[in-house]
């Protein structure tokens, strides 16, 4: 289903009025307007840490605001909840009440958090035991992170 991947793809917002894009004249008009597809590349070829955790978060925030500049908003995040486990793992009232943030954005997040939870417990069923005790930390830090005490 190649086609539905491309409505999965946070495209660049479209130029204001009058200004142009990367490589037409006027130099540095628009020096941000490729900062998504940058973004992008970067995720798809460099690896597991080819982004920053505030560029992680901005990514993952361009899914609830498709237009928007969302560093500010992923810096933020970071600043507030102490790390991208942390911010992953918020409660999401906790999430939508940072300026900026709305149910969508807070949902994006929240399924990311899912995903890796899911994850580390296929990762485990599909083993007949944890091998070790740092093996079994491991797994309960990832599916307990998001508990509080």
């Amino acid at each position: 289903m190649a086609g539905d991947e491309a409505s999965f793809d946070f495209p660049d917002p479209p130029l204001p009025k009058g200004r142009k894009g990367a490589g037409q004249s006027d130099a540095g008009a628009n020096a941000g307007a490729s900062h998504r597809a940058r973004l992008r590349e970067r995720l798809l070829k460099g690896g597991a840490e080819a982004l920053a955790d505030y560029e992680v978060l901005e990514y993952l925030l361009y899914a609830g605001n498709p237009r928007g500049d969302t560093k500010p908003l992923a810096k933020a995040l970071l600043a507030q909840f102490g790390s991208l486990a942390g911010v992953l793992n918020a409660d999401p009232a906790a999430l939508m009440r940072a300026k900026g943030m709305g149910e969508t954005s807070a949902a994006a997040l929240k399924s990311v958090a899912l995903a890796a939870r899911r994850m580390a417990r296929s990762e485990v069923a599909a083993k007949p035991v944890l091998a070790s005790w740092q093996a079994l930390i491991d797994y309960l830090a990832i599916d307990m992170a998001h508990l509080t005490v």
